[in-house]
C-alpha cells in the first residue's frame, strides 16, 4: 500500500512506499545521470 504524501513531508516515510501528486518543473543532466524537478504546488 502506498501513503500519499506533499514533497515537504516526504521525508518522514522513510523506507515506505509514497505517491506525489506533482508534475515535472525541469529536467537537467550531468553526465549520465538525470535530475526531475517536481512541484505540487504547495509552494
Amino acid at each position: 500500500m502506498s501513503t500519499k504524501s506533499d514533497i515537504r513531508n516526504v521525508s518522514k516515510h522513510v523506507g515506505e512506499t509514497v505517491t506525489i501528486g506533482a508534475w515535472v518543473n525541469n529536467k537537467r543532466s550531468s553526465g549520465k545521470i538525470q535530475f526531475l524537478q517536481l512541484r505540487d504546488g504547495t509552494g
